[in-house]
């Protein structure tokens, strides 16, 4: 959160980097497993394809992540969605913490309902410069990773006691 808030371009950056070097290295197992696998086996389970597909966008995102960056323009709205889903999975944490009786539900309710809520927000985008959405979301992270941390904490020293 603290360096999207910073820096959200050199963050965006940096993953999409990261991201490559993932799918490169996936690529490479893929590879390998395909060169070991018995013909019959290889030709069924298309690792050669996946490998080739997973280089090359591993590549990609390594070397031409300026370009993602360009053509990416609605970014924040991909993290308004991956909040919201997390927001989707947190009030199922949330829902099950409620039937199992536990009594520090508030935490979980109150980071679920912030993360819907910020997701919805990022996603409907009221703000006049990107650069606003950018400190919105950066500021939103954190106050979720603190509600988060809070709430862990909260079961943590329950299941201690």
């Amino acid at each position: 959160g603290i360096v999207l808030l910073i820096q959200p371009v050199n963050f965006t950056n940096i993953a999409i980097i990261i991201t490559g070097i993932l799918l490169l290295v996936r690529g490479i197992l893929c590879a390998v497993k395909y060169l070991r696998a018995e013909p019959a086996a290889a030709a069924k389970e298309q690792n050669l394809a996946k490998a080739l597909i997973l280089v090359a966008a591993g590549m990609f995102c390594m070397l031409g992540s300026q370009k993602l960056l360009n053509i990416l323009p609605s970014l924040p709205t991909l993290y308004g969605v991956i909040i919201l889903v997390m927001g989707f999975f947190k009030v199922q944490r949330t829902v099950d913490m409620l039937r199992a009786k536990h009594e520090q539900t508030i935490w979980a309710a109150a980071s679920a309902l912030l993360a819907l809520a910020v997701g919805l927000v990022i996603l409907w985008n009221p703000f006049s410069k990107p650069a606003a959405l950018w400190v919105f979301t950066g500021i939103c992270l954190l106050l979720e990773a603190v509600v988060d941390l809070v709430s862990l904490f909260l079961r943590s020293k329950k299941a201690g006691a």
